[in-house]
């Protein structure tokens, strides 16, 4: 029997190279999906590792969870700032950490939080120091390796989470420094540039107690002292405000997004609000 087949096939070269050829491009494409599916998962793992809720506005539960901890889609909308500490008051959450969206740089995302991101992710600083003044920001390793920043330089975040190729949108009265560059973690981090939430509000003119530290007590609204009317400001975002000087390395290129779930209340006294909260349980 064996003998007869190895004649059947060596009598018909043609046809059984390219059956062998079929059967190993199809080895090869079961084994490329099973591993392409196998690093997925470990990369959604890694990126919602410890992470048990994610509050935010009602909506889309998928869109919440793509926009607030893959960062992949548009926040559905807002949530009262005080929600941060009525969570972080409560016993059975071990760490409640806030996410301002709004802003890209390039393509990449602005995200305002404060030091508890770094503790979820377990994040270390590869260069310089962590954020910690107004307007200071700190690179994940993919973003500086793709932008070429470097430390002390000055970039324009851009409004909107998408690419604009025009680069219309451009915060070019709120430059932001950069202070520090992560060591890459192989999480969704590595494409994230962080900075403090209370930044993000004071790009977009969204009023705030500036003496206002880690979520406690409420934030107040001081409409008076940031009327764009009574002292001459335009920062409308379709206009061009210019260079902002040598320190500006990187310039700005960036879009605006449709969505009106973005705090983007430039001027409008909205009291302030956060796009999301991660939260870990204290049993979990």
């Amino acid at each position: 029997m064996i003998s007869l087949s190895l004649a059947y096939l060596r009598d018909r070269p043609l046809t059984t190279a390219l059956n062998v050829l079929l059967l190993a491009i199809s080895v090869a494409m079961l084994v490329l999906l099973l591993q392409f599916g196998e690093q997925a998962k470990e990369r959604f793992e890694r990126d919602a590792r410890g992470v048990d809720l994610v509050v935010g506005a009602k909506g889309s539960p998928l869109q919440l969870i793509l926009s607030s901890v893959f960062h992949v889609d548009q926040p559905s909308g807002n949530v009262p700032f005080s929600s941060l500490d009525l969570l972080r008051r409560d016993p059975a959450v071990a760490r409640a950490v806030p996410l301002a969206l709004g802003d890209n740089f390039r393509g990449y995302r602005i995200v305002g939080t404060d030091q508890s991101f770094a503790d979820l992710y377990n994040t270390e600083v590869a260069e310089g120091i962590r954020f910690d003044a107004p307007f200071e920001a700190v690179l994940g390793a993919s973003v500086a390796a793709q932008t070429g920043a470097r430390l002390g330089q000055r970039f324009v975040g851009s409004h909107g989470l998408e690419l604009d190729e025009e680069g219309e949108q451009g915060h070019n009265h709120a430059p932001l420094k950069t202070v520090g560059i992560l060591a890459p973690t192989g999480t969704v981090v590595d494409r994230l540039i962080l900075t403090s939430y209370q930044t993000v509000w004071e790009v977009h003119g969204i009023a705030h107690d500036h003496d206002h530290e880690g979520g406690e007590g409420h934030a107040r609204v001081e409409e008076e002292s940031h009327d764009h009317s009574e002292h001459g400001e335009d920062h409308d975002h379709g206009e061009s405000h210019g260079p902002q000087g040598s320190e500006n390395a990187l310039g700005s290129s960036a879009g605006e997004s449709a969505t009106p779930a973005i705090l983007q209340a430039e001027g409008s006294g909205l009291e302030p609000e956060l796009t999301a909260l991660l939260v870990t349980y204290s049993n979990a």
